[in-house]
């Protein structure tokens, strides 16, 4: 009798805790703040297998701005914000990541391909598509800035023609179009040929490859001022 007394006292104990029940733990999700933000909400959740975590939202410091989600143990890369983690399986680690709003973009402007042999570039015209809220300085008369393009690479030392920059309206986004000219007779050969700094407005968060230089806007010329088709451009935008 003893025996089945101790046997039922510890059936009931186990039945009471949960113990040895098969029970599967709750999985805990913690979400926290990258450098520059930080995570309202409840940041370590202890969520019934297959519920969802509760809402939490990231807080972009002054200056920056939200980007995404990022974490672990299956979590998808999000952008939603306030976010709420749905069918949670397995414990994960969420964070939040911010960046620095941007003010200004760097672009360089290259050809690329071989040159044939023997010859060069007399110049090369070329317009530049920029994203939503990009545009350049510019003057009273609205005429480009000195300085907002300027030869380079390659072409260093050659002359730039006055930029003519065109705003976006509701059809078309804004372009940036001028040519640089070498002073030389013997022109100016394959690579980098133009720097052109641009401003972002606030609120506006372009991507590198959001700037566009359409095939048919590049055209390079040879001494004898003929189109060197073998010739493509490439742009690489540097933001900050």
């Amino acid at each position: 009798m003893k025996k089945i007394m101790v046997a039922a006292i510890a059936m009931l104990t186990l039945t009471l805790c949960g113990c040895g029940s098969g029970a599967t733990p709750s999985p805990t999700v913690i979400f926290s703040a990258g450098a520059h933000g930080t995570v309202t909400g409840a940041v370590s959740q202890a969520v019934p297998p297959g519920a969802a975590a509760s809402e939490v939202t990231a807080v972009p410091a002054t200056g920056y701005h939200f980007v995404n989600w990022t974490g672990d143990n299956g979590f998808v890369t999000s952008t939603r914000n306030p976010l709420s983690v749905a069918n949670v399986t397995a414990s994960q680690n969420i964070t939040a990541n911010f960046a620095i709003n941007p003010s200004s973009a760097v672009l360089k402007l290259s050809s690329s391909l071989s040159l044939t042999s023997k010859i060069s570039l007399s110049g090369i015209s070329v317009k530049v598509q920029l994203p939503a809220g990009v545009t350049v300085s510019t003057d009273a008369n609205n005429a480009v800035s000195v300085g907002v393009v300027t030869a380079s690479g390659a072409a260093a030392g050659s002359s730039v023609t006055p930029a003519v920059f065109t705003p976006a309206t509701v059809t078309a986004p804004a372009t940036l179009e001028f040519l640089v000219w070498s002073n030389t007779a013997e022109g100016f050969g394959v690579g980098e040929f133009a720097t052109v700094n641009c401003v972002i407005a606030s609120g506006n968060f372009p991507a590198a490859g959001d700037f566009i230089i359409p095939a048919a806007s590049f055209k390079p010329a040879d001494l004898l001022l003929q189109p060197v088709a073998e010739l493509t451009a490439t742009l690489a935008a540097t933001i900050s």
